[in-house]
């Protein structure tokens, strides 16, 4: 994003989407071209943003103000009084049930505060559909640090790790690759499980419709150390 260039990012997860999330990034898109702010604003759609309840929703960067419980009718004046004024849209932000006050900015809401996302940190911030997007964000430079090892090393440097699958076993990583690339006949095949058998459990969903590159990138890795 060039300096003192607006970004918007929309959540288009299937949460969102249910609500109205994909109907919100269009029209916002064809205000931004009405008012010929397109120099000057980027709008970009994303996968979920967490905190679901609060959807369909955007975010303004770079200073993190976030407009929760949105309609289509909404997006003319975030456009008008945000972008073109320079006044925050209040009634739009989000409200504390337990202060009763607003909270204009993300990081400030108690459900954003505290968190250190690992695995979801790319979700809601970058375009699934972008691979430039992840490229951005570092994407592919673990599997360029890959390939310059051997598959025995990948396969210490998980071990080492202690990297464990969270299917609920807890099964090491690094143990499992390691059986893998004992077994000689080929070809081999792998496979991502995306199912989630939970009822209403969004984990893996969330991060394939969100952050898909880095599910290819871990799968090539894997791949080539076993």
């Amino acid at each position: 994003m060039k300096k003192n260039k607006k970004e918007i990012i929309v959540c288009c997860s299937t949460g969102c989407n249910s609500l109205g999330g994909q109907e919100i990034y269009e029209e916002l898109v064809k205000c931004i071209k009405e008012y010929n702010l397109d120099t000057n604003v980027n709008v970009k759609p994303t996968g979920c943003h967490g905190f679901c309840q609060t959807g369909p929703r955007l975010m303004i960067n770079p200073e993190g103000v976030l407009y929760v419980y949105l309609k289509k009718t909404d997006v003319k004046k975030i456009v008008e009084q945000h972008l073109i004024g320079g006044k925050i849209v209040e009634k739009l932000t989000y409200k504390d049930p337990v202060t009763k006050k607003t909270v204009q900015k993300r990081d400030d809401i108690n459900f954003y505060k505290h968190q250190v996302s690992i695995t979801t940190e790319n979700c809601g911030k970058i375009n699934p559909e972008d691979i430039n997007d992840y490229l951005a964000v570092g994407g592919y430079k673990s599997l360029k640090k890959v390939l310059s090892m051997t598959p025995e090393q990948v396969i210490q440097e998980i071990k080492t790790s202690r990297l464990r699958g969270k299917g609920g076993a807890g099964f090491p990583t690094g143990t499992k690759w390691a059986f893998l690339a004992q077994e000689l006949s080929t070809p081999k095949y792998l496979i991502c499980n995306g199912d989630e058998g939970d009822p209403g459990a969004f984990m893996d969903r969330t991060i394939m419709e969100s952050d898909p590159q880095s599910i290819v990138e871990g799968m090539i890795i894997g791949a080539y150390a076993t």
